[in-house]
């Protein structure tokens, strides 16, 4: 892979919150240090997801990125991935605190310009990241979002999610989702936390790719997301795609316009 721009390996690369670990990687540009900082993303990823993303396309952005002279950091979420803790203790404000040790980590980088900090996400990274912006508005520029789940605690309040009965949480502590141990602290995040409410705290520019065909995070929560934000945000559809933006076509668009968008706002390059 000599050649390429981009580091042809990812660091390797930890943090502890609260005493577990995040496991992670970091892609940096070739020359950053000290004297030479570059922009850094940090990179969200979805529901019972990990860094690498589905159909590998958090690493692939990673990728991008630094072939375009930006930073970014990738971890698992505590409980998932090769992160430590229990899936069962995660929620959607879990994960925001989760983000904010990442943000801090990222922050500290010897070659991170801290006045140059970006978050993306995927699905509910998407959610954590429009949380984190709107909790942080200072610290980053701008956030780039792929179908944001803007839909969880709306499914919940209303009784309509899938396997995720408050009955079996009471009696339990948690239900079974597709094979994993959803702990009643996600319930009680997500009926009682106005998630636009705080993404509308974010003041920066927005990118929300969707597709028209989603199925599990319908697009309607991302036209909501684009009314609640107003001219900062920018909602491009892909027709026909569905959540895991399955074909190449869709796939690539979601890449281009998230590198696109990124290198427009953290490198002033179109």
């Amino acid at each position: 892979m000599s050649g390429n721009r981009y580091e042809p390996e990812p660091r390797y690369v930890t943090l502890t919150r609260d005493g577990l670990t995040m496991r992670g990687m970091m892609h940096v540009p070739s020359g950053a240090d000290e004297t030479h900082r570059v922009p850094v993303v940090l990179i969200l990823h979805g529901f019972a997801g990990n860094r690498i993303g589905t159909g590998f396309s958090n690493a692939e952005l990673s990728k991008r990125l630094a072939a375009e002279g930006i930073a970014s950091v990738r971890f698992d979420f505590l409980g998932s991935g090769e992160s430590d803790g229990r899936f069962q203790d995660m929620s959607v404000l879990t994960e925001l605190q989760d983000a904010e040790s990442i943000l801090d980590f990222a922050r500290r980088q010897p070659f991170a310009d801290p006045g140059r900090i970006a978050v993306h996400g995927m699905s509910q990274g998407g959610l954590v990241a429009a949380l984190l912006a709107g909790s942080h508005p200072e610290e980053l520029v701008c956030e780039s979002l792929w179908s944001p789940a803007f839909s969880i605690g709306d499914k919940w309040k209303r009784g309509i999610a899938e396997d995720l009965d408050p009955d079996v949480l009471q009696r339990d502590g948690y239900v079974d989702a597709g094979g994993l141990r959803l702990g009643e602290i996600y319930y009680r995040d997500a009926v009682n936390t106005d998630f636009y409410g705080i993404a509308a705290g974010f003041k920066g520019d927005v990118s929300i790719v969707h597709g028209t065909k989603d199925k599990v995070v319908p697009i309607a929560f991302s036209r909501k997301l684009k009314q609640v934000l107003g001219d900062r945000a920018v909602l491009t559809e892909i027709e026909g795609a569905g959540h895991d933006y399955e074909k190449i076509a869709y796939a690539e668009a979601r890449q281009d316009l998230a590198v696109r968008f990124l290198k427009k706002e953290l490198l002033g390059k179109e």
